[in-house]
C-alpha cells in the first residue's frame, strides 16, 4: 500500500507544485490526475486497501470489446457501495496530493533552484542536480 501511495504522490506532484508555485492549476496535469485515480481505484475495488471497505474485491471483471482491453466493472454494487467506493478513492488520492504539496512546500528552495537552472540550459544530468543541491543536501560523513 505504501509503494502505491507513493506512486500517487509522484503522479500528482506536478499538480501539486502549480498550485504551490502558480496558486492555479492547469490542463498539464490531466493524464497523470487519470492515471492516479486508475490506481485509487484499483487499490480499493481489486487491492481490498480500503480501510472502510476492508480487504474485499468489489465486483466481477469483464473486458468490454468496444472499450480494447479496458477493464470494466459490473454494475453490481448498491448505491451505498458505490458511494463508499467513490470515498475511499477520493480519500486516497487527495491524502497524496496533500502529501505531494507538503513536499512541494518544504523542498521549494531546490525547486525553484533547479527551476532556474533548467530555463538557463534545458537538461539537467545528476552531476548538475547533486552541484546545484548541495548545500541543501547532508554530505555523508566518514
Amino acid at each position: 500500500k505504501a509503494e502505491l501511495m507513493d506512486q500517487l504522490t509522484v503522479l500528482l506532484g506536478g499538480r501539486a507544485a502549480e498550485e504551490v508555485v502558480f496558486g492555479d492549476q492547469t490542463t498539464g496535469a490531466a493524464e497523470d490526475l487519470k492515471q492516479a485515480t486508475e490506481i485509487a481505484k484499483r487499490m480499493v475495488v481489486e487491492y481490498g486497501m480500503s480501510e472502510e471497505l476492508g480487504p474485499l474485491s468489489l465486483g466481477k471483471e469483464r473486458t468490454n470489446i468496444f472499450l480494447g482491453e479496458e477493464i470494466v466493472k459490473s454494475d453490481e454494487h448498491s448505491e451505498e457501495l458505490t458511494a463508499s467506493i467513490d470515498r475511499e478513492i477520493r480519500r486516497f488520492v487527495m491524502e497524496a496530493y496533500a502529501r505531494a504539496k507538503d513536499l512541494v512546500s518544504r523542498y521549494r528552495t531546490a525547486l525553484d533552484r533547479l527551476a532556474q537552472e533548467l530555463l538557463k540550459r534545458e537538461t539537467l544530468d545528476k552531476e548538475d542536480v547533486d552541484r546545484i543541491l548541495s548545500d541543501l543536501i547532508p554530505q555523508p560523513v566518514g
